[in-house]
C-alpha cells in the first residue's frame, strides 16, 4: 500500500491520531483501575475493624501503583494492617540514607552545624537524601552540600540554571513523540505556526510531549495543544466549535473507561482477597464478579468476603431451598375402592 510508507497520507493520518486515542482512553483505564483497587483496600480495613487515618487515606487514594496496591490488600487481609506500616521500610531508608550524607560529610572534614545535622537527619525525602550525599562527596563546604550555597549580591545578574544532559535515548524517545504530535496536530488540521514546529521539534523533554499529546486529542488549535494560553470559553448563545463534539465523545469514553477500569479494579481486589482466604471461587461466581460493573454491590461484597466462610456467603447466594414435599394419601386396596363405589 501506497500511504504505508507516508506518515502524510490521510489514512496515515487517521491510525495514528485513532492510536493516540486509544492510549490516552488505555491511560484512563488504568488509573480506574488503580482508583478501584485502592477503594478495595480501605473497605478491606474498615471491615477488619483497623480505621485508617486521614494521613493514611491520603496515601491510599492518590496511589496509581498497581502492584503496590495489591501488596497492600495481601496484607491487610493477612495481617489487618493499615498500609503506611507499609512504608516502615522507606523510613528505615530515609535514615540510613541521611545517616551516610552525615558521615561522608564528618569524614570529608567538612564543619556540620547542629542545625544542619539536624535537618539531614530529620529528612524523609529520599530523591533529596540522593542529590545531598552526591553533593556531599565533591561539594566544599556543608551549605553547598545542601543546596544553601552563597545567596546573589543585591543587583547581580542571576546565573542561569545548567541544562541536563540529554541522552541518545532519551533524545530518540523525544523525536518519536515530537513526529507523533505532528501527526495528531495535521490530523486534526490544527496548523502550528512555524516557532511551534521549531519548539516542537528542539524538545527533548518526552514527558512535556506526552502532555502536549494528550491536549492534542481534543484541543481546537495548536497554541491550546501546547499549553500556551487557555481554552477560550464560548459566549452564551454562540455556537460550538467544529471539534466540540469530537472533544465531548473524547472526555465522555475517558470518563466511561475509567469508571469501568474502577469496577475492574475492584473485582480484582474482591478475586484476592478471595484467593488469600482460600476460599474456592466457581468458574460461575468468577465470570459474575468480572462482569459486575456496580461499585456498591462490588464494595458489600468485599466487605462479606474479610469474613464469609464461602465465596457463595460473600457474594450473599443463598442455598436453594427444597420445596416441602406434599403428603401422600395412603394408598388403598381394591377392595377398600370397590366398596367406596
Amino acid at each position: 500500500m501506497a500511504h504505508a510508507a507516508d506518515p502524510h497520507h490521510p489514512v496515515a493520518f487517521d491510525a495514528e491520531y485513532a492510536a493516540a486515542v486509544q492510549r490516552h482512553l488505555a491511560q484512563a483505564r488504568l488509573e480506574g483501575q488503580a482508583e478501584g483497587k485502592a477503594q478495595a483496600l480501605l473497605t478491606i480495613l474498615v471491615a477488619r475493624g483497623v480505621a485508617p487515618s486521614a494521613a493514611q487515606c491520603a496515601g491510599i487514594l492518590p496511589c496509581r501503583d498497581l502492584a503496590r496496591l495489591e501488596r497492600w490488600i495481601a496484607r491487610a487481609v493477612t495481617a489487618g494492617v493499615a498500609p503506611p506500616a507499609l512504608d516502615a521500610q522507606a523510613r528505615r531508608h530515609a535514615r540510613a540514607q541521611a545517616q551516610a550524607v552525615v558521615t561522608t560529610l564528618v569524614v570529608r572534614g567538612l564543619a556540620l552545624a547542629p542545625a544542619q545535622r539536624a535537618r539531614i537527619l530529620a529528612c524523609r525525602d529520599l530523591a533529596r537524601l540522593e542529590r545531598w550525599h552526591a553533593r556531599a562527596c565533591l561539594a566544599p563546604s556543608v551549605a553547598q552540600a545542601l543546596g544553601d550555597g552563597p545567596r546573589p549580591a543585591p543587583g547581580a545578574r542571576p546565573r542561569a540554571p545548567r541544562r541536563r544532559a540529554v541522552t541518545p535515548e532519551v533524545k530518540r524517545r523525544a523525536e518519536a513523540k515530537a513526529k507523533t504530535l505532528q501527526v495528531i496536530l495535521a490530523a486534526r488540521g490544527l496548523a502550528p505556526a512555524a516557532s511551534q514546529r521549531v519548539r516542537i521539534r528542539a524538545c527533548h523533554d518526552p514527558a512535556w510531549l506526552d502532555r502536549c499529546i494528550a491536549r492534542a486529542i481534543v484541543a481546537d488549535s495548536a497554541a491550546e495543544a501546547l499549553g500556551e494560553r487557555p481554552r477560550p470559553v464560548p459566549a452564551p448563545g454562540a455556537r460550538p466549535a467544529e471539534g466540540a463534539d469530537a472533544r465531548r465523545q473524547v472526555a465522555q469514553s475517558r470518563a466511561e473507561g475509567q469508571a469501568e477500569g474502577k469496577a475492574e479494579g475492584m473485582a480484582g481486589g474482591l478475586l484476592t482477597v478471595l484467593s488469600l482466604r482460600g476460599l474456592a471461587v466457581s468458574p460461575a461466581r468468577r465470570a459474575r464478579i468480572l462482569a459486575c460493573r456496580d461499585l456498591a454491590r462490588l464494595e458489600r461484597w468485599i466487605a462479606r468476603a474479610v469474613t464469609a466462610a464461602s465465596a457463595a456467603q460473600a457474594l450473599g447466594a443463598r442455598a436453594r431451598r427444597e420445596p416441602p414435599a406434599r403428603p401422600r394419601a395412603p394408598r388403598r386396596s381394591h377392595a377398600a375402592r370397590c366398596r367406596a363405589l
